[in-house]
């Protein structure tokens, strides 16, 4: 493991996008920590990671950008046990460098806890262009786990009040620092609670965001039930049809039977539409007659055709 003598090549040339990270961010962590080089068989995967890392167009064009400039930011890493290093931020470039069959990757090693590193782990990679809902839930969910642990630390005394006015002040702080609404932080924490499997439908779009809010009080036996039901019907339930599971479930009613005869009520049956051209029409109708008088007689003559052949 040798010391890189880059300073002033990451600050030219660094690209603070791929780093997910404000300049201040970036000058916090290398002040005091040398860049070095790491081997990437020690370098293990944050635990329960909540951002995907994907070999899609984005990574190729990484995995390109590395092969051809190296990687011009170094990750971020812990170190814990037996040698080992945790990544904090850039599980991406990581991947791209043992897709390019490199050995080694630039990295900043930092001291501090498992919360400190989430929370350093969730800010380097809230400004991300493009975030799954399960992304955000997890990443939420961790975070805010982090604040009351950390909360919790630095009060051992606090009194019961006192804990609903921290939960408040946490769901303040997360709603500002990912720009979004309170209601939103408390309905991406609750949306966490939902299975893996039922979370993929909707970051796949099969489960509207609005619905899958809805769905995050059923039970896990109830949500692998849907889950299935998806699966066989290829169609996730509307906002409506994930209301009415819902109450069914807050009402101890909600078999697999009920669940089913939910999902397929309100679906647009498919119609057939045949249209017949006017030379053919104009046969038996004058000129003026209008599509709904047309359409009354061709009704009429096929119920009488019908009755009079039964």
């Amino acid at each position: 493991m040798g010391n890189l003598n880059i300073r002033e090549k990451l600050q030219q040339k660094a690209e603070l996008s791929s780093l997910f990270m404000t300049s201040e961010d970036m000058e916090r962590a290398i002040n005091g920590h040398d860049v070095v080089l790491l081997k990437l068989e020690c370098l293990l995967e944050f635990p329960n990671h909540p951002y995907k890392v994907e070999k899609n167009d984005d990574m190729r064009h990484l995995i390109t950008s590395i092969e051809e400039n190296g990687v011009l930011s170094p990750i971020i890493v812990r170190r814990i046990e037996d040698g080992k290093y945790q990544i904090i931020s850039g599980h991406r470039r990581v991947f791209a460098s043992r897709e390019l069959g490199k050995t080694e990757i630039p990295a900043i090693v930092i001291e501090c806890d498992y919360d400190d590193a989430v929370n350093l782990m969730v800010d380097s990679n809230i400004h991300r262009k493009t975030v799954y809902p399960s992304e955000m839930a997890y990443s939420l969910r961790m975070k805010y786990d982090a604040m009351k642990r950390q909360g919790k630390r630095n009060d051992l005394d606090e009194s019961a009040s006192n804990t609903s006015a921290k939960k408040s002040r946490t769901d303040k702080e997360l709603a500002v620092e990912f720009g979004i609404g309170r209601t939103q932080v408390q309905r991406y924490l609750a949306l966490s609670n939902l299975i893996p499997d039922l979370m993929v439908f909707v970051d796949e779009g099969r489960i509207k965001l609005t619905a899958a809010f809805e769905l995050t009080c059923l039970s896990e036996y109830e949500q692998r039930t849907l889950c299935d039901l998806i699966a066989d019907k290829k169609q996730g339930p509307t906002i409506q049809q994930a209301k009415l599971i819902k109450e069914n479930s807050k009402n101890g009613v909600l078999s697999e039977v009920v669940m089913e005869s939910i999902l397929v009520s309100g679906r647009k049956q498919k119609t057939k539409t045949i249209t017949l051209d006017w030379d053919i029409l104009s046969k038996y109708f004058p000129e003026d007659a209008s599509e709904e008088q047309i359409k009354t007689v061709l009704v009429k003559a096929m119920e009488d055709f019908l009755s009079e052949h039964q």
